[in-house]
Protein backbone atom coordinates (compact mmCIF):
# COMPACT_ATOMS: atom_id res chain seq x y z
CA UNK A 1 0.00 0.00 0.00
CA UNK A 2 2.66 2.48 1.46
CA UNK A 3 4.60 1.72 -2.46
CA UNK A 4 2.01 2.33 -4.64
CA UNK A 5 0.95 5.86 -2.81
CA UNK A 6 4.37 6.49 -2.90
CA UNK A 7 4.37 5.87 -6.87
CA UNK A 8 0.90 7.97 -7.38
CA UNK A 9 2.72 11.17 -5.12
CA UNK A 10 5.63 10.91 -7.29
CA UNK A 11 3.84 10.58 -10.31
CA UNK A 12 1.55 13.43 -9.32
CA UNK A 13 4.73 15.46 -8.34
CA UNK A 14 6.23 15.53 -11.66
CA UNK A 15 2.69 15.86 -13.60
CA UNK A 16 2.06 19.22 -11.35
CA UNK A 17 5.83 19.91 -11.73
CA UNK A 18 5.89 19.97 -15.41
CA UNK A 19 2.53 21.44 -16.09
CA UNK A 20 3.55 24.41 -14.28
CA UNK A 21 6.43 24.67 -15.44
CA UNK A 22 5.23 25.27 -19.06
CA UNK A 23 3.52 29.11 -18.07
CA UNK A 24 6.82 30.00 -16.54
CA UNK A 25 9.09 28.96 -19.32
CA UNK A 26 7.05 30.44 -21.86
CA UNK A 27 6.67 34.08 -19.58
CA UNK A 28 10.24 33.97 -18.55
CA UNK A 29 11.34 33.47 -22.40
CA UNK A 30 8.88 36.78 -23.30
CA UNK A 31 10.44 38.92 -20.89
CA UNK A 32 13.98 37.84 -21.61
CA UNK A 33 13.31 38.43 -25.21
CA UNK A 34 11.84 42.05 -23.41
CA UNK A 35 14.85 42.93 -21.60
CA UNK A 36 17.13 41.95 -24.84
CA UNK A 37 14.94 44.10 -27.22
CA UNK A 38 15.03 47.29 -24.77
CA UNK A 39 18.68 46.78 -24.51
CA UNK A 40 19.34 46.80 -28.36
CA UNK A 41 19.11 49.95 -29.73
CA UNK A 42 21.79 51.37 -27.29
CA UNK A 43 24.28 48.15 -28.02
CA UNK A 44 27.66 48.85 -30.18
CA UNK A 45 29.84 46.50 -31.65
CA UNK A 46 30.75 43.40 -29.53
CA UNK A 47 27.72 44.18 -27.43
CA UNK A 48 25.48 44.33 -29.62
CA UNK A 49 26.68 41.13 -31.19
CA UNK A 50 26.29 39.46 -28.38
CA UNK A 51 22.60 40.78 -27.62
CA UNK A 52 21.27 39.62 -31.27
CA UNK A 53 22.96 36.37 -30.86
CA UNK A 54 21.16 36.00 -27.36
CA UNK A 55 17.72 37.06 -28.97
CA UNK A 56 18.13 34.45 -31.46
CA UNK A 57 18.42 31.53 -28.68
CA UNK A 58 15.38 33.12 -26.76
CA UNK A 59 13.62 33.18 -30.01
CA UNK A 60 14.00 30.08 -31.40
CA UNK A 61 9.99 29.10 -31.10
CA UNK A 62 9.37 31.67 -33.61
CA UNK A 63 12.22 30.60 -36.30
CA UNK A 64 11.41 33.67 -38.63
CA UNK A 65 12.85 35.67 -35.51
CA UNK A 66 15.33 34.08 -34.72
CA UNK A 67 16.63 34.19 -38.07
CA UNK A 68 16.36 37.85 -38.45
CA UNK A 69 18.74 37.94 -35.19
CA UNK A 70 21.28 35.70 -36.60
CA UNK A 71 21.47 37.87 -40.00
CA UNK A 72 21.70 41.10 -38.00
CA UNK A 73 24.44 39.76 -35.76
CA UNK A 74 26.24 38.08 -38.98
CA UNK A 75 26.39 41.56 -39.94
CA UNK A 76 27.45 42.89 -36.73
CA UNK A 77 30.40 40.14 -36.93
CA UNK A 78 31.42 40.77 -39.87
CA UNK A 79 31.40 44.81 -39.57
CA UNK A 80 33.49 44.44 -36.40
CA UNK A 81 35.61 41.77 -37.41
CA UNK A 82 34.81 39.21 -35.16
CA UNK A 83 35.71 35.99 -36.58
CA UNK A 84 34.01 33.43 -34.03
CA UNK A 85 30.95 35.57 -34.07
CA UNK A 86 31.10 35.15 -37.60
CA UNK A 87 31.35 31.64 -37.45
CA UNK A 88 28.34 31.03 -35.16
CA UNK A 89 26.10 33.24 -36.67
CA UNK A 90 26.84 31.39 -40.03
CA UNK A 91 26.07 28.51 -38.32
CA UNK A 92 22.95 30.29 -36.88
CA UNK A 93 21.60 31.10 -39.79
CA UNK A 94 22.31 27.41 -41.47
CA UNK A 95 20.97 26.33 -38.29
CA UNK A 96 17.17 28.26 -38.56
CA UNK A 97 16.75 27.65 -42.38
CA UNK A 98 17.38 24.06 -41.74
CA UNK A 99 14.71 23.72 -39.24
CA UNK A 100 12.31 25.89 -41.12
CA UNK A 101 12.66 22.65 -43.64
CA UNK A 102 14.90 24.05 -46.48
CA UNK A 103 17.94 21.97 -45.34
CA UNK A 104 19.75 22.61 -48.91
CA UNK A 105 19.62 26.52 -48.33
CA UNK A 106 21.36 25.97 -45.15
CA UNK A 107 24.25 24.84 -46.66
CA UNK A 108 25.80 27.19 -47.88
CA UNK A 109 25.78 29.20 -44.41
CA UNK A 110 27.37 25.99 -42.68
CA UNK A 111 30.04 25.38 -45.15
CA UNK A 112 30.99 29.22 -44.71
CA UNK A 113 30.70 29.31 -40.93
CA UNK A 114 33.36 25.92 -41.51
CA UNK A 115 35.48 27.39 -44.10
CA UNK A 116 36.39 29.93 -41.36
CA UNK A 117 36.29 27.88 -38.21
CA UNK A 118 39.17 25.74 -40.08
CA UNK A 119 41.01 29.02 -40.93
CA UNK A 120 40.66 29.98 -37.01
CA UNK A 121 40.63 26.55 -35.96
CA UNK A 122 38.01 26.78 -33.28
CA UNK A 123 37.38 23.13 -32.35
CA UNK A 124 34.11 23.10 -30.68
CA UNK A 125 32.37 24.90 -33.64
CA UNK A 126 34.34 22.74 -36.50
CA UNK A 127 32.17 20.00 -34.43
CA UNK A 128 28.60 22.04 -34.00
CA UNK A 129 28.90 22.84 -38.10
CA UNK A 130 29.75 19.18 -39.29
CA UNK A 131 26.99 17.93 -37.42
CA UNK A 132 24.39 20.92 -38.75
CA UNK A 133 26.07 19.83 -42.14
CA UNK A 134 25.19 16.03 -41.72
CA UNK A 135 21.51 16.16 -40.83
CA UNK A 136 21.10 18.95 -43.58
CA UNK A 137 22.81 16.81 -46.14
CA UNK A 138 20.92 13.57 -44.89
CA UNK A 139 17.46 15.58 -44.79
CA UNK A 140 18.38 16.89 -48.22
CA UNK A 141 18.71 13.03 -48.73
CA UNK A 142 22.16 13.51 -50.18
CA UNK A 143 24.20 10.48 -48.76
CA UNK A 144 27.01 11.19 -50.88
CA UNK A 145 28.11 14.35 -48.82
Amino acid sequence: MYLKSSKFLLLLWLVIGLWSSIPLNAQSTESIIDSLRKVLPESTGKDRYNTLFELFKASMNDLESAKGYAFEANQVAISIKDSMGIVKSYNAIGHTIKEQGYPRLAIPYFEKGLAMARQKRYANQIKYILNNLGTSHERSANYAK
